[in-house]
């Protein structure tokens, strides 16, 4: 948790309470793409990141990839 909130501190990290609009916004993306095996968390981190125009993503989470993202731990 250190790590998280120091990196929160340093503008590194920045953590996203999704509203409701926006939880709507990946359930109709989750429910849009039955061809993936994206979650529903997944597509809602799609939509977060697309509204705040963030293109990497920290994770090792090749779905991020399949939705057009650059992901920052390459396993």
């Amino acid at each position: 948790m250190e790590r998280v909130e120091e990196a929160q501190r340093l503008g590194i990290l920045r953590v996203v309470h999704v509203s409701e609009a926006v939880f709507s916004r990946g359930w109709e993306l989750f429910r849009e793409r039955p061809d993936k095996e994206w979650s529903l968390t997944d597509c809602i981190s799609f939509v977060v990141m697309q509204s705040h125009r963030c293109r990497r993503a920290f994770t090792s989470d090749s779905h991020f990839v399949q939705a057009g993202f650059e992901r920052l731990i390459v396993p």
